[in-house]
């Protein structure tokens, strides 16, 4: 009876490959370049007041330094809310400092509280 376990070398011989496998060629010429910049096809980034978030950011600048409560609900959407204003990651918080915001829970429900500092910091 022959023996149904065979090892990766003959069955790489089967194949007519090598056992060993072959080193690859690594290029031996390099050019210091700095790449092209990406093709734009996608759509064209909105302006600060643009966005979903524009309406909530100009009722902010409307009244400075005063809190006021912008979500309340989920952990996650909270969270999520919360982290794109305080780091500008969306253009209508883009201005570095000028919001702050906070996440409190309040009766189980999270809650993000925000406000527009202006340009005195």
């Amino acid at each position: 009876m022959t023996s149904l376990v065979r090892t990766a070398a003959a069955i790489l011989a089967d194949l007519g490959q090598p056992a060993t496998p072959q080193p690859t060629k690594v290029p031996a010429i390099i050019r210091w370049e700095t790449p092209p910049p990406r093709k734009s096809g996608g759509p064209r980034r909105l302006g600060p007041d643009e966005s979903k978030y524009g309406p909530l950011a100009a009722q902010l600048r409307s009244r400075p330094r005063r809190w006021a409560l912008v979500f309340a609900g989920g952990k996650t959407p909270a969270a999520a809310l919360y982290t794109m204003i305080v780091r500008g990651q969306v253009p209508a918080f883009a201005d570095d400092g000028r919001y702050e915001a906070v996440k409190r829970t309040v009766d189980r429900q999270a809650r993000v509280y925000a406000r527009f500092i202006g340009d005195e910091g």
